[in-house]
């Protein structure tokens, strides 16, 4: 992803902010590099001391004290290099302004801002269908998401296959462990096993509450859909027949993961559409295919037409599309 397409975004972003939000976001750089700094600086200190301690009490013992000056010297320099280092960056982010300190703190919002633009970019192509946005991903070896709030639509991209969904047709999910159950969530009723927008000790409590052994050979979650053809899709997050402790740092990862896998779904569950928000197709009084097909009601309006096309002309001023991709995008908006 190019530089200059996330400064142009990050300077978009700011534009939009008030003084107290820039002031308060380059408060938040600064804190940030000064306790980096800081600790970068303490442990400077403790590995100088340490060292000046060893030294000197070897030197003595050995009657040598003379030759440890050279060592010492030598012991000191990193340090030295790495408060020197300290320093200048402390003076330069005094100098900075509030805006310019707020940019540096929005290139990350702006990074996540454009790669989240190139999502959708990609499973548009892939589907067909150039309204999806993606708001969320999350990412595994085995298996993708891309999530879109807006249109309430998920995408599973499992290996070479891709299939979007819309947040109704996903039934439940249920996290697996050793093949026990751990965790299960339905729509219209709380997860049965755990807290999922709490610590991740909550799932992990709830696992060692059913008197679960210390030690893991399979996680994963299993997420069932209204598809005949793929009723489900089993997302894997960890499987070794040598298993991992449960105390282990490894493990405390896996589950981080698997809770923001869980949030994820339980919010896709909690925004379904409504019975009286979903768009009634009633095909059943016309004879022919055709007709059937001329007369399921897409329920997109003009306005989307050209809300959608501005801003494919706006990616396309910004550097992310083509030209080509956008008379492409634009052809298949407008049935042309």
């Amino acid at each position: 992803m190019e530089k200059d397409s996330i400064n142009a975004k990050a300077s978009e972003l700011l534009s939009s902010l008030t003084q107290e939000e820039i002031e308060s976001k380059a408060n938040s750089v600064r804190r940030k590099r000064y306790i980096h700094c800081s600790i970068w600086g303490a442990f400077g200190l403790y590995l100088v001391f340490y060292f000046i301690i060893g030294a000197i009490a070897t030197s003595i013992s050995a009657g040598e004290l003379d030759t440890s000056i050279a060592g010492l010297i030598f012991a000191l320099s990193p340090f030295l290099a790495g408060s020197i280092i300290c320093f200048v960056i402390i003076g330069k982010t005094k100098k900075k302004t509030n805006n310019e300190l707020a940019l540096i703190y929005l290139q990350k919002e702006a990074k996540t801002s454009l790669e989240m633009v190139s999502h959708s970019l990609y499973i548009q192509r892939q589907i067909g269908d150039f309204s999806f946005s993606a708001t969320s991903t999350f990412f595994l070896r085995s298996i993708k998401l891309y999530i879109d709030s807006t249109h309430k639509l998920v995408v599973f991209e499992d290996r070479a296959k891709i299939k979007c969904y819309p947040f109704s047709d996903i039934i439940s999910y249920e996290v697996y462990e050793n093949d026990s159950q751990i965790l299960k969530g339905r729509a219209g009723s709380a997860a049965v096993g755990g807290i999922l927008f709490g610590p991740v000790g909550a799932i992990v409590g709830a696992n060692r509450a059913k008197g679960a052994l210390d030690n893991c050979t399979h996680l994963k979650i299993i997420v069932r859909v209204n598809d005949i053809t793929n009723p489900q899709y089993n997302i894997t997050f960890f499987q070794d027949r040598g298993g991992l402790q449960k105390n282990s740092k490894k493990y405390s990862i896996i589950m981080e993961k698997l809770q923001q896998c869980c949030s994820l779904l339980e919010f896709i569950l909690n925004n379904k559409p409504k019975e009286n928000q979903q768009i009634n197709i009633n095909i059943d009084s016309h004879n022919n295919e055709q007709d059937k097909k001329d007369f399921v009601d897409i329920n997109q309006s003009k306005n989307s037409n050209v809300d959608d096309l501005i801003k494919y002309k706006k990616l396309l001023d910004d550097g992310v599309i083509t030209q080509e991709e956008f008379e492409s995008i634009k052809k298949k908006i407008l049935n042309i």
